[in-house]
């Protein structure tokens, strides 16, 4: 199946910018949550941004869970030590910190395409749930990521549902931003790695 090129429509919403950054998408469209849990409020986060980092250290990065405390913003720390690399079925439990709150979730690794695509789905305290989605695609010398998120829970107000996809949404352009860094220090070590050849007369 051909996906969508823009995050966003993976949910089945449209989005409000295309400016390449930060968009935030309308909650008129399709959810991805089951339908039992429609009746929580439900937020979406969105981001895409330009890497210099190659898809492949980038890609390394983001399968790798041990590296999370290094580049996602939200990490706190683990509950369970997590394996080096993931799967589709992998499972993950860590504490996620946002807008001073502090939160156990319980993630699975639902799919991953291998080199560009991987989606977790999360549980935690007071019936939050959460989804999100990173895809990645070679940009010239880069890379292209786009990365989306939902989040529900029952005791959501809209106030304060409004105030965490703010925080989310910078928080995820932070994570891009530290994706990048570490994914650079993967690809200039294996970089430096390789022998170098020598012409000899």
């Amino acid at each position: 199946m051909q996906l969508p090129a823009h995050p966003s429509e993976w949910f089945g919403y449209a989005a409000d910018h295309s400016d390449g950054r930060r968009l935030v998408s309308r909650r008129d469209r399709a959810r991805i949550f089951p339908h039992r849990e429609r009746e929580a409020p439900v937020g979406y986060i969105d981001a895409s941004q330009h890497l210099s980092a190659s898809p492949a250290a980038v890609w390394q990065v983001l399968t790798d869970p041990r590296t999370w405390g290094q580049w996602f913003a939200v990490h706190d720390s683990w509950v369970t030590q997590p394996p080096a690399t993931v799967a589709a079925g992998t499972r993950l439990s860590a504490k996620l910190r946002m807008l001073g709150v502090t939160n156990t979730l319980d993630w699975v690794v639902e799919s991953v395409d291998e080199g560009t695509r991987i989606e977790l789905a999360a549980t935690g305290a007071e019936g939050l749930s959460v989804r999100l989605m990173f895809r990645v695609s070679p940009a010239g010398s880069g890379s292209w990521i786009t990365a989306s998120g939902q989040f529900s829970a029952a005791l959501l107000s809209p106030a304060l549902l409004e105030a965490v996809e703010a925080d989310g949404v910078c928080r995820l352009v932070d994570s891009l931003a530290g994706l990048d860094m570490r994914a650079r220090e993967v690809q200039a070590r294996a970089a430096s790695a390789r022998p170098k050849l020598r012409l000899v007369r």
